[in-house]
């Protein structure tokens, strides 16, 4: 593909932040929150100035057309090319000004001779395409299933949603309301924080993911030092743009369930969300699922994202899926059979499922 675009690569942070201003103009055609320079400066803080960074950046007469926010990863024998926040496994990908720019980031990005997993593109999305057309003289690609995610349309306002559901679904929520009413005084609650509220917000909502079923597996963000220090980041950042949202609910003022979220691009983006199970029987996470979808239709949002693999609970309301592709890319080199042999592991171990949040039968 031709294109008058030249590339450069950025290897250090100062460059990094140096691009703020452009990267964020080119988010801005983006619906992506985790396409944003806050998200990818959270994760590359939480690295704690261990990243190696390889950011390509396209320009086409001195203006930034194109960004491949990459860093090198793996270890000597099996090297690799990551995305900068890959292990948030979120959607994520390229920023580009049209097509042709995506072109010359790509050709440049296989022209460096490196392995490379790109996690969760979009399945549909033009990366994939590109890839395909333009690396078969530098190796070879391998495609896997990224998971699907699902996003609630909120046309038509509250009542849109509510009859999105199927009448017993709408029955068993008004039950379990109307029974944890009857438990406990409760509270619905919608923040957006300043990023000095945000240290004692956060904390309590970690407490809550940690005392789960998330906790008992040692998969929740307190057990993680690298995750830790991006949600707290990436919180102190949102909530300084005024785009961070924590939704909760109360039951005589103790938090039993609550989402982490950030608004942009007229959406609702869920990062996490957290629960008491033992509070289980009145279905806590569902109550302030439906709340919170109410709370943005009526303030005149397009879209909830669920963001992460799609869980079956998340069906609940009428919605629409997105399907994502995991590419790897091996050159004709040596250094890719370290790589390839490393991530045939990966490449065939089943995935984990996602717990459900049921509605109780009663």
């Amino acid at each position: 593909m031709r294109d008058d675009a030249m590339t450069e690569r950025i290897g250090t942070v100062e460059g990094f932040f140096g691009l703020e201003r452009e990267w964020e103009d080119l988010a801005d055609g983006f619906a992506l929150p985790t396409l944003r320079h806050a998200f990818n400066a959270a994760a590359l803080a939480a690295h704690g100035g261990r990243a190696r960074l390889a950011i390509l950046v396209a320009r086409r007469h001195g203006a930034v057309v194109g960004i491949a926010p990459l860093r090198e990863a793996g270890t000597a024998l099996a090297p690799r090319l990551e995305l900068i926040g890959h292990e948030l496994h979120e959607p994520a990908g390229f920023l580009f000004r049209d097509r042709a720019a995506l072109g010359a980031l790509v050709t440049a990005a296989v022209g460096l001779g490196r392995p490379m997993r790109l996690a969760r593109l979009a399945a549909d999305g033009p990366e994939l395409a590109l890839f395909s057309e333009l690396s078969s003289r530098y190796g070879f690609t391998v495609r896997s299933d990224g998971g699907a995610t699902l996003g609630v349309p909120l046309g038509g306002g509250p009542e849109a949603i509510l009859r999105g559901m199927t009448a017993e679904r709408r029955a068993k929520m008004r039950r379990c309301l109307s029974r944890l009413q009857k438990a406990a005084d409760v509270r619905f609650e919608a923040l957006a924080p300043s990023a000095r509220e945000v240290p004692d917000l956060l904390a309590e909502f970690l407490r809550l993911e940690a005392a789960g079923w998330k906790g008992r597996a040692g998969s929740a963000i307190l057990h993680d030092r690298w995750k830790e220090a991006f949600f707290r980041d990436y919180a102190t950042r949102t909530a300084a743009e005024g785009t961070l949202r924590l939704y909760g609910l109360r039951a005589d003022g103790a938090l039993i369930a609550a989402r982490f979220a950030v608004r942009g691009a007229n959406r609702l983006h869920e990062f996490k969300i957290a629960y008491d199970e033992a509070w289980g029987r009145f279905a806590p996470g569902l109550l302030l699922t439906q709340e919170t979808l109410c709370l943005a239709a009526a303030e005149g949002l397009e879209r909830h994202e669920f963001l992460g693999r799609a869980a079956d609970w998340e069906r609940n309301w009428s919605h629409e899926s997105r399907e994502f592709t995991t590419l790897r890319f091996y050159p004709f080199a040596i250094e890719s059979l370290g790589t390839l042999t490393g991530e045939l592991a990966d490449l065939l171990r089943p995935r984990t499922a996602r717990p459900n949040l049921i509605l109780p039968l009663g």
